[in-house]
């Protein structure tokens, strides 16, 4: 994957509704079975992250030695398996964009309707790419599937676009 991909496919995730940005992460994070998952900080959550006969006072330390207030949006497991909550306008901070560029890169994207709906970023950022490195002058009615904008290369998407170089 170039550079100029991946960072068209990092302003598509960072243009993402939050909600679904989070659950994409949280995916990846469950296919590699890594502790980073962003949680939604609610009763049913918390339930399910302590559980057992010392789950309120695991609760209560995890909480009391991490940054949590309860009335935050999300919750995450800090590297010493204590609470740290915040708010969806901090939910970024919580997320490494070049990870899971990669990872979608490489799986493609799980259907998820309002991400059907949201491609037209990377859409762009890919048209620009061409269109500034002077390879097509018309850009206009290019379609592409978002799997196809992820995970093929963009050399040979652009077979699809109608070059009408000028000459000099």
């Amino acid at each position: 994957m170039n550079n100029s991909q991946k960072t068209a496919i990092i302003n598509f995730l960072k243009n993402l509704d939050k909600t679904v940005l989070i659950n994409l992460w949280n995916d990846y994070c469950s296919y590699h079975n890594m502790d980073d998952y962003i949680y939604d900080n609610n009763e049913y959550e918390l339930g399910e992250m302590f559980s057992g006969p010392s789950a309120v006072i695991d609760a209560l330390r995890a909480a009391t030695y991490g940054n949590y207030k309860i009335g935050d949006d999300y919750v995450v497991f800090n590297g010493y398996g204590n609470l740290e909550s915040f708010d969806e306008s901090e939910a970024e901070e919580h997320i490494d964009f070049e990870i899971l560029a990669d990872y979608l890169h490489e799986n493609g994207i799980p259907t998820y309707k309002s991400i059907d709906d949201e491609y037209d970023d990377l859409k762009d950022g890919f048209c620009d790419y061409y269109y500034q490195q002077g390879y097509c002058t018309a850009i206009d009615g290019i379609e592409f599937e978002l799997n196809e904008l992820l995970t093929e290369e963009w050399d040979s998407l652009i077979e699809n676009i109608d070059f009408n170089q000028e000459e000099n």
